[in-house]
């Protein structure tokens, strides 16, 4: 009898927060470490204990889902779009599953995001970089960035990695609620392999573990090694500058030099599109050239193809 009467008395769809959890074991398995963190942490903290998860699925409403959005005012517009788009992939598995018959969130825009300004340096820059007293794991760190790694791969890459004349991006050091977990992966999920340049050469000829490690032996942590670039180039004409930064800079010097946009991808682990997207745009000289090609009498001044090697070696 109690169990009719509670069949009788049972909601005709689950909650917006009780669908969200049962779906977090299947995230797992399809998401990385960090994005599935993600997950987690906008639905203990957002959704849980918020309106929009008490909704049941079939009555959430547009203006339900841009509710939910405003209270986020104080928050970077990219952490603000982050959060949305968990709620629209949620929300979208519910769609192919049957619980909904559409997906609310589908008109609601994210907050504009402002474009970081891609400080870029040139050859000469570079030079002057490497030229500053530092540590030989940050001039290692910064190397590997100017060779086109994210910091997670740096972090992330082992003496075992290098053949002798290149290294072989294979796996991410994560931090992920606090804790460092390794990721046996690249962001894209595919490995590449890069050429090194005659110093990085030496100075991973000899070693054992993580190339960039700590005295306990374990991988340094991504943002320690940003805290790391920050004193050093704090007081410098670098100032303000990040990792990332000089990873950026390894593709436009690619693309500067005439590498092939198919090859400067794989190096960077980029898709052709993104890179001509992120870095063609971004200095007025590449753009003369592209003009000087066309309409100059001898064509542009950046039409031969140096090997990738010659981008940094002094």
């Amino acid at each position: 009898m109690l169990e009719a009467q509670a069949k009788v008395d049972a909601p005709k769809t689950e909650n917006f927060a009780t669908y969200w959890y049962e779906q977090l074991p299947r995230l797992k398995t399809q998401l990385s470490p960090s994005t599935h963190a993600l997950y987690e942490t906008v639905y203990e903290n957002f959704i849980r204990t918020d309106a929009l998860g008490s909704f049941e699925l079939a009555r959430i409403q547009p203006q339900d889902v841009q509710t939910w959005v405003d209270q986020f005012q104080g928050k970077s517009a990219r952490t603000v779009a982050r959060y949305l788009q968990c709620v629209k992939a949620i929300l979208e598995h519910a769609v192919r599953t049957r619980k909904v018959d559409h997906n609310p969130a589908t008109p609601i825009r994210p907050p504009k995001i402002e474009e970081h300004a891609k400080e870029l340096l040139d050859r000469s820059q570079v030079d002057k970089l490497l030229a500053l007293p530092m540590s030989a794991r940050m001039r290692t760190g910064l190397l590997l960035c100017l060779h086109g790694l994210r910091r997670a791969e740096a972090c992330g890459l082992k003496y075992e990695d290098f053949d002798g004349d290149g290294i072989t991006v294979r796996r991410q050091a994560l931090e992920v609620n606090g804790e460092l977990i390794i990721r046996e992966a690249t962001k894209t999920g595919e490995r590449r392999w890069i050429p090194v340049d005659a110093e990085l050469r030496r100075l991973l000829e000899s070693g054992q573990g993580w190339v960039l490690g700590t005295s306990t032996g374990t991988p340094l942590r991504p943002r320690n090694l940003a805290r790391e670039w920050s004193t050093l180039s704090k007081g410098t004409a670098y100032e303000g500058m990040t990792l990332h930064d000089l990873r950026s800079t390894f593709g436009m010097l690619m693309l500067e030099k005439g590498v092939d946009v198919r090859t400067a991808a794989e190096l960077m682990g980029h898709s052709p599109a993104m890179l001509a997207r992120i870095y063609a745009r971004s200095r007025k000289d590449l753009k003369r050239d592209a003009l000087a090609r066309v309409f100059g009498p001898e064509g542009g001044t950046n039409g031969g193809t140096e090997p990738v090697l010659e981008l940094i070696s002094s």
